[in-house]
């Protein structure tokens, strides 16, 4: 989960990462739509320390609006490992998962669905990589805009790479390992900072890009959002709408957004409703 346990990292003690708890295997996975025509592919990036597999809910709204989807799987979401990796580990999974789509799928259009994480580093992938070129995103919770108690994650740069882990406190549904390896944070804030300034958001204008966000979410700021849209003229190109999950159960964190459960029966509906509405107004059903 993106940066779920940053806030309270300063409190919690830090141990050697380690790999001795065992976990179910994840790996990336294409499922075809159920729809009578396919409308396109939707390539799902999850968060830090997030199970990919708990963006099923969202892939099956996809698929039953007539979108395949390819559910990808970060550097070290696969298997636990202490070896450090940097932040551009991320962003080329992406790139590779696009370029894989784009060749086994020539004629179909791509689009691109990120949580947290996901979308910070599909954002960085699109500013850096001209071939990248979906036909639409939507971005959820994007760390693109962290509060100041997450962002004094900044003093992890100063560090080198360490293979320590701080408690994952996401729920364990959707958390992938009980911990987090310190330099996931460090690479996490490497993209923040990289992304701060893009330099291609005239290409990224052109990108129908729909931005669901909590107003209540503890690690990304929706007024730090839009101002982020503002100074990198993405605005009113990329649109932002605002979900407040009603749940029952209060330690599930306000960032999560990816559910039912995570947001409540009826902003869930909505939820989807928005997605809806935002697919349904992209262009034309493809067939190979």
């Amino acid at each position: 989960m993106a940066l779920i346990s940053l806030c309270v990292s300063s409190c919690c003690i830090i141990a050697p990462s380690t790999n001795t708890a065992a976990a179910t295997s994840e790996e990336s996975q294409l499922i075809n739509t159920t729809a009578s025509e396919r409308r396109g592919i939707f390539i799902v990036v999850h968060g830090l320390n997030q199970r990919p597999s708990s963006m099923e809910p969202l892939c099956e709204h996809l698929r039953s609006q007539g979108f395949d989807t390819y559910r990808i799987v970060l550097r070290g979401h696969d298997s636990l490992s202490d070896t450090p990796f940097s932040e551009d580990a991320w962003v080329n999974d992406i790139q590779i998962a696009y370029e894989l789509v784009e060749k086994q799928h020539p004629k179909v259009p791509i689009h691109i669905l990120a949580f947290s994480l996901g979308g910070l580093a599909t954002a960085r992938a699109l500013d850096i990589s001209s071939h990248i070129s979906p036909k639409s995103m939507i971005f959820i919770a994007p760390a693109l805009s962290l509060r100041a108690p997450a962002q004094s994650a900044y003093l992890l740069q100063i560090l080198p790479p360490l293979t320590i882990s701080v408690p994952n406190i996401a729920p364990p549904y959707y958390r992938r390992f009980t911990k987090t390896p310190l330099f996931w944070y460090r690479n996490t804030i490497g993209l923040y900072s990289a992304t701060r300034t893009l330099s291609s958001p005239t290409r990224l204008q052109s990108i129908p890009t729909l931005i669901i966000a909590n107003p209540r979410d503890e690690l990304v700021s929706l007024s730090g959002l839009s101002e982020w849209l503002s100074d990198n003229n993405l605005a009113p190109h990329w649109k932002i709408e605002a979900v407040r999950p009603m749940r029952r159960d209060p330690f599930v964190p306000e960032h999560l957004l990816v559910d039912q459960s995570s947001l409540g029966v009826d902003e869930w509906q909505r939820f989807k409703k928005l997605v809806g509405e935002f697919i349904s107004a992209l262009s034309g059903t493809t067939q190979e």
